[in-house]
């Protein structure tokens, strides 16, 4: 298989360009250089495949929380897991709420290891088990 090297159109290279024209780069001969005007990004073999894989839930926890250290603490191990689209942690309201591709159940062992009390949970508006999965 060639690799192939995509240009969306208005990125050649020109004369005014403080790079050398394309002839005098000289690519390796295992790529092939298209110019497409309509493509914008390269396309991707495995798009429905990665799109469906990656799909973003919305997590809401009902927490106990009774000051701005308790929300603090949320916030912070939130913060800190790769994959969180989005979250939100609210004091008044007693909740956290998380946009991610993650498992819920990783979401709901972060935040179980902050020590606050997980009183009910959703993903995507339906009601998940609050018991912290064991660790294997």
């Amino acid at each position: 298989m060639v690799p192939t090297i995509w240009v969306p159109s208005g990125h050649e290279p020109s004369n005014t360009s403080p790079l050398p024209p394309i002839s005098r780069l000289a690519p390796p001969t295992n790529f092939k250089l298209h110019l497409d005007q309509n493509r914008r990004t390269p396309p991707t073999p495995h798009h429905q495949e990665i799109t469906s894989t990656m799909s973003s839930h919305t997590y809401e926890f009902n927490v106990t929380m009774t000051c701005g250290g308790c929300s603090g603490a949320i916030d912070r191990v939130l913060k800190k897991l790769d994959g969180v689209e989005s979250y939100e942690v609210s004091l008044e309201n007693q909740s956290a709420k998380v946009v991610t591709a993650l498992p819920y159940e990783t979401v709901l062992t972060k935040i179980a290891k902050t020590g606050k009390k997980i009183n009910s949970a959703t993903a995507d508006g339906v009601a998940q088990s609050i018991e912290v999965p064991a660790a294997a």
